[in-house]
């Protein structure tokens, strides 16, 4: 375990000084080597026949010497086809054994005498199974079958040594050689060499086999990924090793998708839930509520958009501030780091090593765009109920119903429609009153359920259009507390609390036209059910601090209109909740039977209309 420790350690380039990197580069196929009589016996013991009978030549000197095998070059005496033999070495599941009981008897000590000491219970319930997969070769071949093969069906140009399964068992490891040195000697690349066009191939072959194969690769350290001649002519990488490699089903798939989308997106309910999906919070020490559990939420999406960020060259200070922010971030919140699920840690690994490598060879590559390529399709992959549907016109549907239905149709035959609800209700005027169109279809947000008329919006969310009629219909009369309202009027005569950082000379106009320069609106600590409790949810937008250096006029659109509006509603109502404000300003104006608020789901607290 030591030496895989000082294997990833020796990967490290840029981070970690260059003589250490140097020094332990020796971890990654230069350890001390068994001799051949007992490589000879391991031979015979795990195929059944002598070493002689099988090779017709077999190189004494190992191509490479590891912690858990060592390789030989060799001629297969049937064909005459050079091999690369991995073969274990004598007692490696014991001593491996040993080591996991071990770290195990020390984490347990951590734990228990240091407060702040990861709960690596998951984490080593990962390494047992990974210690039984680095001893058996014949699971290891029959990955390096199935990653052969998904290479060349996806026409990767990445190379595999595929295994002979006649020439394997459980501790020898017999596949087709591959002529090439290691990728990150980068002195051996030709001059005028194209870097990007090695690692390209290699990040897409990553993320392919992970998303549409389900094989995670665990383990692909530099010292795994070779250079060799393509067979189309120039170089390409090449897979060499698969000891540690986890197989992820279709959900757990989907589900490191979505991380992905909520990485990239930083859609802190989205990644919660894929988080979720995965297995996170497997006890009351991940409590979703708690301030700890939030912040540890915030430092891992920071995290992880740095894995995907564009591979290129070592960025010096900007990679320093990182690993000191995350160093600091893991001394505070190491007890919940052993809880992020297998899958997401060892994608992010994955990652990690690839850019390595691009750093190493002072490649630039797009990491965010090649994986989402490959993650996107699954993301979004959904049944087919909830695809956009044909949607002729009814027959006596209002003209402007039909225009929009066969806009909307238009949209989905052209495969451009993601979900879609449109919903306009009339007022009195020529049209008359009453719904002139209500149309919904397709699916509400990358990964929501199927839309339907009668949902018909969130009423602290997408419904701003409903709360804000009202608030302007109540302009008409006099507040609980006897004033009139107008664009004019501070905000604060209405909501005194709203007067905080700065904010107390802002307008309802100003607010309402989106010009009032509102930002960070959501503190770092507010947790899922503070999302989903309106009066949270008012304290948050209260203290929200106003961007004075922001012109007023170009201010981005303010995301808790619908929130700010219905809070503004309930107090010039003197309402407990915006849902109670809301029917009282239903009922003089006719429409309470058409517009129906509940008190259940919703944006923040308010419900569905």
């Amino acid at each position: 375990l030591l030496t895989k420790v000082g294997q990833t350690a020796s990967a490290r380039t840029g981070e970690l000084p260059r003589p250490w990197v140097e020094e332990l580069a020796g971890l990654q196929d230069d350890m001390p080597v068994a001799t051949l009589s007992e490589v000879k016996r391991m031979v015979r013991a795990d195929l059944g026949r002598p070493l002689d009978k099988i090779f017709r030549s077999f190189d004494e000197k190992p191509v490479a010497s590891a912690s858990i095998a060592q390789a030989h070059s060799a001629l297969l005496r049937s064909s005459g086809q050079r091999v690369c033999v991995k073969v274990q070495r004598r007692g490696a599941a014991s001593v491996l054994g040993t080591d996991l009981a071990t770290v195990d008897w020390i984490c347990r000590k951590a734990t228990r005498y240091h407060h702040n000491a990861p709960d690596s219970s998951d984490f080593l319930r990962e390494w047992h199974r990974v210690a039984n997969e680095l001893v058996d070769f014949k699971l290891q071949a029959s990955t390096a079958v199935q990653a052969s093969g998904a290479l060349r069906r996806l026409g990767l140009n990445v190379g595999c040594a595929t295994p002979l399964p006649e020439f394997c068992g459980r501790r020898v490891l017999t596949m087709a050689f591959i002529d090439g040195w290691q990728i990150m000697e980068v002195r051996r690349l030709p001059v005028g060499a194209d870097r990007e066009a090695l690692v390209r191939p290699l990040l897409d072959a990553f993320a392919a086999l992970a998303f549409e194969e389900g094989l995670l690769h665990g383990d692909p350290r530099p010292g795994n990924v070779f250079v060799e001649q393509a067979p189309a002519g120039g170089l390409r990488a090449a897979l060499v090793d698969w000891t540690i490699v986890q197989r992820i089903s279709k959900e757990e798939r989907t589900s490191v998708a979505r991380w992905v989308l909520a990485t990239l997106a930083q859609d802190r309910s989205l990644y919660v839930r894929a988080l979720l999906d995965l297995g996170m919070l497997p006890d009351a020490s991940s409590d979703p509520d708690s301030t700890s559990f939030n912040s540890f939420i915030e430092a891992s999406m920071r995290s992880s958009i740095w894995a995907l960020r564009d591979a290129n060259p070592p960025g010096g200070e900007e990679l320093r501030r990182h690993q000191d922010a995350l160093s600091a971030e893991r001394a505070s919140l190491g007890h919940l780091l052993g809880k992020v699920p297998s899958a997401i840690r060892l994608f992010v690994r994955g990652l990690e090593v690839i850019q390595e490598i691009c750093s190493a060879l002072g490649a630039s590559v797009a990491v965010a765009q090649a994986v989402l390529r490959r993650a996107r399709p699954l993301a979004l992959e959904v049944d087919a109920a909830t695809l956009p549907q044909p949607m002729p016109a009814p027959p006596g549907c209002p003209g402007l119903e039909a225009a929009v239905r066969a806009r909307l149709q238009e949209l989905s035959e052209r495969g451009a429609l993601l979900g879609a609800q449109v919903a306009v209700l009339a007022c009195g005027g020529e049209e008359g009153s009453g719904w002139q169109c209500n149309v919904a279809v397709g699916r509400s947000g990358l990964i929501g359920g199927r839309m339907h008329e009668s949902m018909l919006l969130p009423l602290l969310d997408v419904s701003a259009s409903v709360l804000l009629f009202l608030l302007l219909a109540a302009f008409k009369f006099p507040t609980v507390a006897g004033k009139r309202l107008s664009l004019d009027v501070a905000v604060t005569q209405v909501w005194p609390d709203f007067a905080q950082r700065d904010k107390g000379s802002i307008t309802l106009g100003e607010l309402l036209q989106h010009r009032a320069a509102l930002t960070r609106l959501w503190p770092g600590d507010i947790t899922l059910k503070g999302f989903c409790t309106e009066q949270r949810m008012e304290q948050a937008l209260a203290s929200a601090p106003r961007d004075r250096e922001s012109d007023s006029e170009g201010s981005s659109p303010c995301r808790a209109m619908g929130t700010l509006v219905a809070a503004i509603l309930r107090r010039a109502l003197g309402q407990r909740t915006a849902v109670e404000a809301v029917r009282q300003s239903l009922e003089p104006l006719g429409l309470h039977k058409d517009i129906v608020y509940s008190s259940g789901g919703g944006g923040g607290g308010g419900g569905r209309s």
